[in-house]
């Protein structure tokens, strides 16, 4: 009886792997989602950016997360700091995401770019947008006693 038991355990167990194992075989191809990353570096004259991620889903549109350094070491300060960071997808120049700070002898040595995120933008699908990029570049201008500066960093040219 005690072999039976364990037999028919046995039974159940391989049942069940199985079933799981044909159930993840049998997902319908128009239910797969493709999802596209992109970790963008880049840098200019003064600036370096790094960790910059865009990331392209079904439903979302995501971007930010990186760090914009300068190369000329700490204690950098001005009063006006901005980014705007731009993609050119099939011949459209468009601002993905912007940030600026204003104040009196504020420190840019280091700056997050924070992110940002939504529901997708306006393309067919994912797979198009990834394979129609063209170019993701960032302007960085800031300020100091009315003196302003620009420089263009270039992130990803496809």
């Amino acid at each position: 009886m005690n072999n039976e038991l364990h037999r028919t355990k046995k039974a159940w167990v391989l049942s069940l792997l199985l079933l799981s194992l044909f159930s993840g075989c049998m997902k319908s191809e128009s239910n797969s989602e493709e999802n596209y990353y992109f970790s963008l570096t880049g840098e200019s004259e003064t600036w370096e950016v790094d960790g910059y991620e865009m990331v392209v889903q079904q439903d979302e549109f995501k971007v930010g997360d990186g760090k914009i350094t300068t190369k000329k070491g700490d204690g950098i300060t001005a009063d006006f700091f901005g980014m705007e960071v731009h993609a050119v997808h099939n011949g459209n120049d468009t601002i993905i995401h912007r940030k600026s700070s204003t104040g009196e002898d504020q420190n840019i040595s280091q700056t997050e770019t924070g992110s940002l995120e939504g529901g997708r933008a306006d393309f067919s699908s994912e797979k198009d947008y990834a394979e129609q990029l063209e170019d993701v570049y960032m302007l960085v201008t800031w300020s100091k006693d009315g003196e302003e500066r620009e420089e263009t960093i270039d992130l990803y040219d496809g």
